[in-house]
């Protein structure tokens, strides 16, 4: 990997690699690629005097990156939530149409059993009964079909959100320094960090112009 990116592959490349060796892909990244002049191991701890340019830089930096990367998270999050409204709303739509079909099935069934009961005289009425009752019921479980599909896909936008909270984003870390502080955390655990940057950069920077 460090070969990877010394010769000035592309992420893709990376992944590339990542993905054939078993491993987890790279997502956005918090820190510069370049070696600082000052590493910062934890903005909580406030700079020395000589190093607060470097550590406002830094900090500008990590607030930007770290923003997107949430930012990004949050889109793929309503992405999901979009699509679970919609097949929602989707299987609503059918209960009209189920509650039709549920008492035409009803009354067909009495018809039926009308028919059996005097069989001698309507034995063509109780075979087009039961074709008609065959029909509704055959319609009745093609929506039941598809409302089971709607539920299906929401259960899959559902993992696809509860992995977004529950994955390790060690994507965090300065790539050339491993920074166990900021690697190996929850999406909620990002996103208190995201609000601990912003405020702290609003402490040492009054000029910053940040804006989330």
């Amino acid at each position: 990997m460090k070969k990877c990116f010394r010769l000035g592959f592309p992420l893709a490349y990376a992944n590339a690699l990542l993905y054939k060796a078993g491993y987890s892909c790279l997502n956005s990244r918090i820190f510069c690629t370049k070696k600082p002049e000052f590493i910062i191991e934890d903005f909580g701890t406030p700079p020395a005097p000589e190093n607060k340019v470097q550590f406002i830089r830094e900090l500008r930096f990590a607030t930007k990156h770290i923003t997107k990367f949430v930012a990004s998270k949050k889109r793929i999050e309503d992405g999901h939530n979009k699509k679970i409204a919609d097949y929602r709303q989707r299987i609503k739509n059918f209960e009209p149409e189920i509650f039709a079909l549920n008492n035409e099935i009803a009354v067909l069934k009495n018809t039926k059993s009308h028919y059996e009961s005097n069989l001698e005289r309507n034995k063509g009425n109780l075979k087009r009964t039961q074709i008609e009752l065959r029909k509704k019921e055959r319609a009745l479980g093609g929506v039941h079909r598809k409302i089971q599909m709607f539920k299906e896909s929401i259960e899959v936008h559902e993992k696809a959100i509860n992995e977004l909270y529950l994955t390790f984003y060690s994507c965090l870390e300065y790539f050339g320094y491993e920074n166990n502080y900021y690697g190996d955390i929850y999406l909620d655990d990002v996103e208190i960090l995201q609000e601990a940057f912003i405020e702290i950069l609003l402490e040492h920077d009054s000029h910053s112009q940040f804006i989330i």
